[in-house]
């Protein structure tokens, strides 16, 4: 499977976040890992928005689903462009990854590692199963938003198998991205509570 010329851009950022996920595993590397992640988040938001700002075609890259006509309602279309989806779940994955790395750094810097209660342990835990998942699901989406939509290429011309999956990775787009986003919330809490 050869990948797209505007997607690999895209795969280059996603092996640094193969690093950065493997460093944020090791408590010695854990909190520079995730500032390291901040950065490559910021990269990531960087260039979308870049290549948002230029694509003429963005509204035409869309997720289009068509109801048939039934006794009780009129046939109809549901369109939601991926940028959409893509913009605010990148822009959430880097406020979050900066959330984190502030935190992170500040309790290496008190405690010599990322000490935590067993309850913010297990959200920080959720936090960083979450953040490979949604990671996953934004590569997926940004494939087919790059490589996938060219010219005149809508939805309906795909298996009803590929619409899906793209359903799927929408939907586990939003999803985790706000679950992350209210779970490093809630341990950066733990910050303010350990300064007063």
């Amino acid at each position: 499977m050869a990948l797209g010329a505007g997607f690999i851009k895209y795969f280059y950022v996603f092996i640094l976040f193969i690093v950065t996920f493997i460093a944020s595993r090791n408590s010695v590397t854990e909190a520079t890992a995730y500032g390291f992640m901040s950065g490559v988040q910021g990269i990531l938001a960087l260039i979308f928005t870049f290549e948002l700002m230029r694509d003429s075609a963005r509204g035409y890259k869309a997720m289009k689903i068509h109801t048939p006509k039934t006794y009780y309602t009129d046939e109809s279309t549901i369109q939601l462009p991926l940028y959409w989806v893509l913009f605010p779940a990148i822009v959430t994955q880097f406020i979050a990854s900066i959330i984190t790395a502030i935190y992170t750094n500040f309790l290496q810097k008190k405690y010599g590692y990322v000490k935590l209660e067993r309850a913010n342990q297990l959200a920080f835990n959720w936090y960083k199963w979450g953040i490979v998942i949604v990671t996953i699901a934004i590569a997926g989406l940004l494939y087919s938003y790059t490589s996938d939509f060219t010219g005149t290429a809508v939805v309906s011309q795909f298996s009803s198998a590929y619409t899906s999956w793209l359903l799927i990775l929408v939907f586990t787009t939003i999803v985790f991205s706000v679950m992350n986003m209210k779970n490093a919330n809630h341990i950066s809490r733990i910050m303010v509570s350990t300064t007063e």
